[in-house]
Formats: C-alpha cells, sequence, structure tokens
C-alpha cells in the first residue's frame, strides 16, 4: 500500500517489534490450530472486543467476567469487511489502540485475523467458554459485524452460551428508550439532579485470571498488512472488500479516491508514532494510555498549549489550510470553545480508548450555579470539557432511539443508520431494499442478507447508486419522497428501471440527527465528511445529487473524488457561478490558478471573522428570529405547491435546531473561506452534469443561473420544473423522473464505451459558446 505512506506519514513499522510485515495475506486468516485438548469449563467467558471498549477503565464486559467467571479470554477479530468500512488513518489509531490494550492485559489479548464469520465459532469451540461479552454500538458497521458474529454461533454446538452485550451511558437510566427526542424538553429536565453515574474501576489482574485456553495469542499486524486486508493489494484493482460484480475500472477509482481522501485529512492531531520532526505526533503508546496522557496534560496547560502541541497548523487538506489561515490570523485562541479538545478527542471516545463516564470522574468539580464569566481558566476550561461530553451523550442517546427504539415503519421506502466521521455520530438513510444483512428486516441471518458487506448494506453491481445531499437547515429525511418515488419508478416500470436505485442520503455535521461539534464549519469540512461516506459507506462508484448548499457540496466531492464519481446533479445548487468569460478573467486575475490552487498555496489572505462572541450574539439572535418562522419560510420556498410542507418538515427542521451545538453552524458562517466557484468545480469533475432547477426559487435569478451553469461546461443537461428552491420535495415525482433518466443516459453511455473514464477536462475557456 505504498500510495498511502506519503499521505498519512506512515509509521507502522516502529509501533511494536511484534508487528511483523513478512508473513502473507493468507498465512494471516488461517486459524491457529488447537495445541491442546481443552475440557469444558462451565465458568469460561470470552470478552469480544470491537469498537467502543477498547480500554481496561470503567468496562463492564472485563470487571464482570474477570469477577464471575474463573477464567476470562480477551478476544480482538481483525475482521476484513469490517477493516474495510474504515479510512486509513482509523485504522491506524484502532491499531495503536490494540496495542495499548494488549500491552495493559500482559499480552493476553486473543488476536485473529480473518472473516469474523469463521473466527468467533473456532474460539468458541476450542475454549468451550459458556457466555460472550460484547459492546453494542449505535454504528452500522459495528453492529453489521456483532451480527455477522453471532449468527455464526449454531445454538446446536453452544446451547448453554449466554451472549452478554453491554454498552455505557453517563447514566444508566436514562437511554434512547427513555427519553424523546428534543435536547431542551426531553433530555435535559430528565438529567436535572441526576449526578453521572461513577465509573468501574479497573478491574484487578491476578496471575492466573485469564484462561490459558487459547496457547497461541497470536499477533498483531503490521499497517502495511492492515491496508492490505482491508483494501487489497495495492496492484490489486478488485480489492476483496468490494462487491466482486465491480468492473476492474471501478475497483481502480475507489482505490485512487482513497489515496486522495488520505492526503485530504480532516484536521485532528497526528495519532501515529513520534518521530523527530513529526510535527503532532505522540510519544509512544496509543488507545487508553495516549487518552489518559492526553486529557492530563490538556487539563493542565489549558486548550491554547495544548492545540499549539497537537494540531499541527501543516498538512495537505484544503480544511487544514483554512484552519491554518484562522491560526495565523486569530492564534488557537480565536477557535471557538471546546474545539481543540473535540477535535482531540472525539475520536478516542468513539472507539473506546476512553470512558465518557471515567473521563467526566477527572475532572474538578464545577461549583453549583455559579456564573461562567466569574470561573477562572482552569474551572472553565473543565465545565467546558463537561459540556461536550453531555452534548455526545445526549447524541449517541439519539442515535439509540432512531435504530432501536423508534425506528421508521417498514412502509417507509428508507431506513436511518448511523456512520461516524472522525468520532462524530452521522445519521443516514439508505433505501430498504438495500439495507438487509444487520439487525434490519426480515432477511437477516439468510444467505442473502449475509453478501452485505462491512456496513451491513447490500451491494449490486447492477443497480446504479445515488447520493444525496441536503441544504442549509434540512436534513437527509427531507429527500424522503424522493427515496419513495424513485423507488416507485423501478415497481412500476422494471423493463426501463430494472431493479431501481441503491439510494444513501446522510445529515450533514451540524444538521439533522447528525452530531453538532464545537468545531469550526466549513463548506471544506462538509466535503470531507461526504467524500467519506461515500468511501467508508456507499464503497461504489456513485452519482451524486445535492440542493442548496448541499449541490455546491455535492459538486466540490464530485470534482475530488476523481472517476468513482459517475455523474453531478444540481438541484436548485448554491454556489457562485458566472458566464465562461467573467470565469476567464477571475483566473486571469489570479495569474492563471484557481481558487483550490491559491488556498494551497497559501497565496490567499489569512482571515478570522468577527469575535467569537460577536458571531455566537448574532447567531442566537437569527435562530430567535427564525425558528417561530419556520412553516412560513418554507412555505414561501415551495413557490408551487406549498402545501407540500407539512407537520413532518416543519417539526423536523425545529427538532434539530434546538439540539446543542446548532448555533456553532451559524456562528461558522462569519468565517466562511473564499469558495471554489462552480465553474471551477464542473470543470475538475469533467463528468455529465444536470440541473434540475425549480424556476419559481425566490431565492435568485433561477432561469438565469440555469442558463450559467449550461455555459459552464460541455456535458450540462437543464430540466426546468415549476418549483421553488426546494423541488426535490415540493415536486419530488417530477425530480425523481429526471434524475433516473439522467442515470440511465448515463449508465447506457458508459456501457457502449464512453464515459468519465476516458474523458479529460477541458480548459473553460475552450467551452465558450459551447452552450
Amino acid at each position: 500500500m505504498q500510495a498511502f505512506q506519503p499521505a498519512l506519514r506512515t509509521r507502522g513499522s516502529r509501533l511494536s517489534s511484534t508487528f511483523s510485515s513478512s508473513s502473507s495475506l493468507a498465512a494471516l486468516t488461517r486459524l491457529s490450530a488447537a495445541t491442546a485438548s481443552i475440557q469444558p469449563q462451565a465458568e469460561r467467558s470470552i470478552v469480544w472486543f470491537t469498537s467502543g471498549d477498547l480500554r481496561l477503565h470503567d468496562n463492564e464486559a472485563l470487571s464482570s467476567s474477570l469477577a464471575s467467571s474463573s477464567s476470562c479470554i480477551p478476544l480482538f477479530i481483525f475482521d476484513p469487511s469490517f477493516l474495510s468500512t474504515l479510512a486509513p488513518h482509523l485504522l491506524h489509531l484502532y491499531l495503536l489502540a490494540i496495542a495499548d490494550l494488549r500491552n495493559t492485559l500482559s499480552s493476553n489479548l486473543i488476536t485473529r485475523i480473518g472473516p469474523v464469520e469463521q473466527i468467533l465459532p473456532a474460539v468458541m469451540e476450542e475454549t468451550s467458554a459458556s457466555s460472550l461479552w460484547v459492546y453494542e454500538d449505535i454504528t452500522e458497521n459495528q453492529r453489521a459485524l456483532v451480527h455477522r458474529g453471532l449468527s455464526s454461533l449454531s445454538p446446536s454446538s453452544s446451547p448453554s452460551l449466554k451472549i452478554k452485550k453491554w454498552t455505557t451511558r453517563l447514566r444508566s437510566s436514562i437511554t434512547g428508550g427513555t427519553v424523546g427526542n428534543n435536547w431542551e424538553k426531553d433530555y435535559l429536565p430528565a438529567i436535572k439532579g441526576k449526578p453521572i453515574d461513577p465509573p468501574l474501576p479497573p478491574p484487578s489482574l491476578p496471575p492466573n485470571s485469564f484462561s490459558d485456553a487459547i496457547t497461541d495469542k497470536g499477533r498483531l499486524p503490521s499497517f502495511e498488512e492492515l491496508l492490505e486486508l482491508a483494501y487489497g493489494h495495492e496492484e490489486d484493482v478488485s480489492p476483496s472488500s468490494l462487491p466482486s460484480s465491480l468492473p476492474p475500472s471501478s475497483a481502480a477509482a475507489i482505490k485512487q479516491a482513497r489515496v486522495h481522501a488520505a492526503r485530504e485529512e480532516y484536521w485532528t492531531p497526528t495519532y501515529y508514532p513520534h518521530e523527530a520532526g513529526n510535527e503532532g505526533g505522540m510519544e509512544g503508546g496509543g488507545g487508553e494510555s495516549l487518552a489518559l496522557k492526553w486529557l492530563k496534560e490538556y487539563m493542565e496547560v489549558g486548550p491554547v498549549v495544548f492545540g499549539e502541541r497537537y494540531l499541527p497548523s501543516s498538512g495537505e487538506g484544503l480544511e487544514r489550510q483554512v484552519m491554518r489561515r484562522l491560526i495565523a490570523a486569530k492564534g488557537y485562541e480565536g477557535l471557538f470553545d471546546g474545539e481543540v479538545f473535540t477535535r482531540a478527542f472525539s475520536p478516542l471516545l468513539a472507539i473506546g480508548a476512553i470512558s465518557p463516564r471515567y473521563l467526566a470522574s477527572l475532572l474538578p468539580a464545577l461549583p453549583p450555579s455559579f456564573p461562567f464569566f466569574l470561573l477562572d481558566k482552569a474551572t472553565k476550561n473543565a465545565a467546558m470539557v463537561k459540556e461536550v461530553v453531555e452534548r455526545r451523550e445526549w447524541h449517541q442517546i439519539l442515535a439509540e432511539r432512531d435504530v432501536v427504539h423508534f425506528p421508521l415503519p417498514e412502509t417507509e421506502a428508507l431506513t436511518f443508520k448511523y456512520w461516524r466521521f472522525h468520532g462524530h455520530n452521522v445519521r443516514y438513510a439508505v433505501s430498504r431494499v438495500h439495507a438487509h444483512g444487520t439487525s434490519e428486516g426480515g432477511k437477516e441471518g439468510t444467505a442473502e442478507g449475509n453478501k452485505s458487506g462491512g456496513n451491513g448494506i447490500k451491494g449490486d453491481g447492477d443497480v446504479p447508486t445515488l447520493l444525496l445531499v441536503h441544504g442549509f437547515g434540512a436534513s437527509s429525511d427531507q429527500w424522503s419522497k424522493c427515496f419513495e418515488a424513485l423507488s416507485g419508478l423501478a415497481r412500476k416500470d422494471p423493463a426501463t428501471f430494472g431493479k431501481g436505485f441503491r439510494i444513501f442520503a446522510l445529515d450533514l455535521l451540524g444538521f439533522g440527527h447528525s452530531e453538532k461539534p464545537s468545531v469550526t464549519y466549513t463548506q471544506y469540512l462538509w466535503q470531507d465528511q461526504v467524500r467519506d461516506f461515500a468511501l467508508e459507506v456507499v464503497q461504489s462508484p456513485f452519482f451524486i445529487a445535492g440542493n442548496s448548499i448541499g449541490g455546491f457540496t455535492a459538486a466540490s466531492v464530485a470534482a475530488d473524488i476523481g472517476p468513482m464519481c459517475q455523474g453531478l446533479i444540481l438541484v436548485n445548487t448554491a454556489g457562485k457561478v458566472v458566464s465562461p468569460e467573467e470565469y476567464a478573467a477571475e483566473l486571469a486575475s489570479r495569474e492563471g490558478r484557481t481558487v483550490e490552487e491559491s488556498t494551497r498555496s497559501l497565496s490567499l489572505p489569512s482571515f478570522s471573522g468577527p469575535p467569537k462572541v460577536v458571531l455566537t450574539a448574532f447567531s442566537a439572535g437569527l435562530f430567535w428570529y427564525l425558528q417561530p418562522r419556520v412553516e412560513k419560510i418554507c412555505k414561501d420556498l415551495y413557490r408551487h405547491s406549498p402545501q407540500e410542507v407539512g407537520p413532518r418538515l416543519v417539526n423536523n427542521i425545529i427538532r434539530d435546531s434546538c439540539d446543542p451545538g446548532a448555533l456553532g453552524v451559524f456562528a461558522s458562517g462569519g468565517r466562511l473561506p473564499v469558495p471554489r466557484p462552480t465553474n471551477e468545480l464542473m470543470a475538475k469533475f469533467g463528468g455529465p452534469i444536470l440541473v434540475t432547477q425549480g424556476i419559481l426559487d425566490p431565492l435568485n435569478d433561477a432561469k438565469k443561473r440555469a442558463n450559467l451553469l449550461k455555459a459552464a461546461w460541455r456535458d450540462v443537461e437543464v430540466v426546468e420544473i415549476e418549483g421553488g428552491h426546494c423541488v426535490h420535495d415540493e415536486r419530488p415525482q417530477e425530480t425523481s423522473q429526471a434524475i433516473a433518466q439522467f442515470i440511465l443516459r448515463v449508465s447506457g453511455k458508459k456501457t457502449q464505451g464512453g464515459g468519465r473514464e476516458k474523458e479529460v477536462a477541458v480548459p473553460v475557456s475552450a467551452t465558450v459558446g459551447s452552450g
């Protein structure tokens, strides 16, 4: 996987002397043979570590297993399907955490590499364990992993096996099944007067506490081996993690997109092992050891010094370049309150390297009902950390409600699931017919269901994939009518539309049911999120559509992700678009450099926007004005059919705006960097584009914008629809019909030998007058 190395600054070979890379992948996936005959032992238990539990402190499974069983077998399985759903930086973070866990368990952690469906039954048979502990997360890739593992256990061979699922809540009495879906009306009253539960102490580890049932403890793979296991050989254009029906060109496009994404890394600390000159690197260890070390240091030195040490103002990614300019103007103290902690610790909390309960217990006690502005710096910092932890807990509970307790009815064409972007919960919708294979629907555990990938999403190379991106203030649910309309096309006319469409839509960070972390929101953050979603969840070539700012985000992803994107659909898109002549003049004014090139070369001036207090006050005032007027504003935007603005849309927008952190999205609006013009994005994309334009849009001259978009690139189709700004929700049948016909046209063109792979972006000047 040499292509990943420069972008990631990989140091996998220095992690541990046990990280040998000499074994082949085939040798890695072989199960170790039993070395002795094992007698049944009623009190032997397995603690299967997965995601969310990679620690000793406050680990219910490990503590209970060691306390109640005569012997405990800690186990981690490097499952290729699960690993294929993780970005390279997250693979490395996992590897560091597992290495640390194995060290703290005195090398008693059993590691196996291969499909969980083969590994887990073999380990159960080898050990004759009577109980199995496993963490219950809300992300679909972890739920799919656990489901595949548990489904592989035969009841006949282990009739008395006890499966014990567990999770960690700040307060065990407050769960997704006990509170409503509103932070202000439901959650805050529910936790009032209820302290956070005390964490469990780390378990004692007497010499004979771990079973010797397995003498071959296994080994840890190197980072290079982990990349190979997850994505396949670098020279292999058909990685095992991809559907077998994908053509080689598609697999190569996905691999190319992964390499690009590794370079465009979101701004977080460098969690890789320390080397001299490795700015932001850590000094030895990872996982829980790193999390506890960093927390102690963060509380001692504060966010500014910690940020200077571990959030380097460097890197290739556009989001990193933007944050570099912000820091150059304001320093780390110019970041939003809690941003340094959020960016550094969210990934560690997500993998379970530190428990939120244990983290909260390490914070100094806060004085009750004391004015925040009168607190000293250390106490203010502790209060902000506690607030970040509490907000994160709320979004864990909200996700649990959506996935476990109150899922959408089966009559809906979509279902909601969750994924994480750098430790933050992201809700997404997927067409229900393609969501089988996990805990969802009636086909779980069947042969058909088990064909699904590491995210539990059925892949089908014969079905086009469509990714939908919502606009400002909306969510993935605003696309629900298009899910139904597109599904209906396939049902009514299978001769034309075949098996239909594999459809995804996600909530951008800061909107919908996704987390609203305390970070600086920019267009580059959202495009990184959507790009990573395509690579980690969609995992196949796709068409992408977006409305309003979602259209601009979709165009940005299409421009940067390469041939993996087969077509771009702009639904009343936001973003600057000018005539070819004006764009050529703008390029000349920058000496031929695009905005992207200017951003990367740091030739743009530093910027900071108004002071934080001004941004926050303005955002609060705007919220106060907008919230009671949501229905009226929406009906004004739905110019043709205002009756389509129903309670579902209005209630969703209001609920989402009440989430903690929602104000931060508005506040970040005063810091947005210079955007890439749509002309630049279309030329870089170089592929076919559909513009579905609601010509009654009150926000701009919709017909003029449609004409400018058509003139900006040589392969643009415009479909005018009698509707306002959100025609996908106001006129879903017409919009879906246009999208479906476009996808069929482009797919047919590719089948006949044309398509994106053979197209070269033509300079904008060459397209003048092409219409």
